[in-house]
C-alpha cells in the first residue's frame, strides 16, 4: 500500500475547512506538494467563496478555477506541483463515489493537469470503523482503457519543517 504524507499545517488547515461549515456540506482543497515527490503534502489551496458547495455535491465555478489558478502558479514558482485534491464527504462513506472516479478520470486524460497517470484523491468523513485522523487517501490511475484504478493508500502527518529538511531521505 502506498503512502501519503501530509504536512501537520496542511493537515490542519484541510481539517478546518472541512470541518468549518458543519456537518453535511461538501467542501475541498487542492493538494500541493514538492515536484518529484508525488505522495508528499506540503501544502494546500482552500477553494474560495465561488466553490459550489451542497449537502452532496462540491465543484469549483469557473471563478473558483481562475482564482485557484494563480494561487497555483505561485506554488509552481517555489517549485511545487498540483497532487490532487480532498474534500468532505458524508459521515460513513470512506471511498470515493463514482462521480469522484469519474472526475478522476477526467483530470488524468487531460493535459492542463500534467498528472502522469497519478492523483491523489483523499475524502475526510467520520467513521465508527477508523482510529486516528478521518482522512481516506486513494491514488487514482488510469488502466489501458482509459478506466479508473482505485488503491487505498496509507495517510501519515508530519512535521512540515521535518519533510522540508528530510526530502532527499524521502
Amino acid at each position: 500500500m502506498e503512502k501519503i504524507l501530509y504536512s501537520d499545517e496542511a493537515m490542519g488547515k484541510i481539517l478546518v475547512e472541512c470541518y468549518k461549515r458543519g456537518t453535511g456540506i461538501e467542501t475541498g482543497l487542492i493538494l500541493i506538494g514538492p515536484k518529484n515527490h508525488k505522495n508528499i503534502v506540503t501544502d494546500v489551496i482552500e477553494s474560495t467563496v465561488h466553490a459550489e458547495r451542497e449537502s452532496s455535491t462540491y465543484f469549483q465555478s469557473e471563478s473558483d478555477v481562475k482564482i485557484l489558478n494563480k494561487k497555483l502558479r505561485t506554488h509552481q514558482e517555489e517549485g511545487k506541483e498540483y497532487l490532487g485534491t480532498v474534500h468532505r464527504h458524508p459521515p460513513g462513506m470512506i471511498n470515493l463515489s463514482q462521480g469522484d472516479e469519474e472526475t478522476s478520470a477526467g483530470m488524468l486524460q487531460s493535459p492542463n493537469y500534467k498528472l502522469n497517470n497519478h492523483l491523489i484523491m483523499s475524502i475526510i468523513t467520520e467513521s465508527n470503523h477508523h482510529v486516528g485522523l478521518p482522512i481516506f487517501s486513494y491514488i487514482v490511475s488510469l488502466d489501458d482503457g482509459n478506466n479508473p484504478v482505485v488503491k487505498k493508500a496509507f495517510s501519515k502527518m508530519l512535521p512540515k519543517h521535518c519533510i522540508s529538511e528530510c526530502l532527499e531521505c524521502i
